[in-house]
């Protein structure tokens, strides 16, 4: 095996830190009367697709967008004295990145799919799945009106910034081996949301500036969880709740409004 062009992407992100992955098989058999008698490589396929950057200008400002995905996919046959095993083993991935850049917005989504799948079935059966995603949406805006002669510095000027930001995290594992099965799942998501507004004094030519004063100041942060542990139908589930807001420039720690956990029996 080798590995290229590492110099190339150190050159284009200025990181050294990248990887590879390496998707396969490995079956393990301990057993006397049913000895192995050969095994194959059925499937090796790779594939890997990146639309590299794209840059276009819009209405709203710059764009910026980059989308790929990458499969993994591994498949062998184990042939024994008594019936022979069929294993495979496969990954896929898809990515993508939209932004947009303005002097008053900037807005970007971004999600990032992963799933993996092992079978095995002939002699004894088995399966595991786990999968998942991390969307990521930001949206962000921010303005500056002087309320006093630009030209002459220092001077003062109105500062107003919001946004908000909204993370995910869900993911879905599953397994099925000796009849018995067993799924978990979990849904998370993070959103805060806020702004401030300020009178702030520049006090060079390059935009630097000091805070005169904070007019106004709100944030409000919520989380969100359901999460879920299964064994052949029955289990537990669990539903969790928090949000904490910033209301004003007085109270600038905060407090939680909500707070709750709730777990539950239940069937799948």
């Amino acid at each position: 095996m080798s590995v290229t062009n590492l110099a190339e992407a150190y050159e284009l992100t200025g990181s050294p830190f990248f990887s590879w992955t390496l998707s396969g098989a490995l079956a393990l058999w301990v057993n006397a009367s049913n000895p192995l008698l050969s095994g194959r490589l059925v499937t090796a396929k790779q594939v890997y697709v990146d639309s590299a950057p794209i840059f276009n200008p819009s209405f709203a400002g710059e764009v910026y967008q980059e989308v790929g995905h990458y499969l993994l996919d591994y498949a062998a046959t184990l042939s024994f004295e008594h019936g022979s095993e069929n294993t495979q083993v496969v990954q896929r991935g898809f990515f993508n990145a939209y932004q947009t850049l303005s002097t008053l917005l900037e807005s970007a989504t971004l999600d990032e799919q992963f799933s993996e799948v092992a079978t095995d079935t002939g002699v004894y059966n088995a399966s595991i799945l786990f999968e998942g995603d991390y969307p990521v949406k930001l949206v962000y805006t921010a303005f500056a009106t002087p309320i006093t002669n630009p030209s002459v510095i220092p001077y003062k000027l109105v500062y107003a910034q919001n946004g908000s930001l909204s993370v995910g995290f869900h993911a879905r594992y599953e397994s099925l081996y000796a009849g018995q099965n067993y799924t978990q799942s979990v849904n998370e998501s993070l959103l805060g949301a806020g702004g401030f507004s300020a009178i702030l004094e520049v006090i060079n030519q390059y935009g630097g500036s000091v805070v005169l004063s904070l007019e106004t100041n709100y944030a409000q942060t919520t989380k969100t969880l359901i999460a879920a542990w299964f064994t052949d139908g029955q289990g537990t589930t669990e539903h969790f709740l928090a949000a904490a807001v910033s209301p004003n420039v007085t109270d600038s720690a905060g407090y939680y409004s909500t707070l709750s956990v709730n777990y539950a029996q239940a069937m799948f």
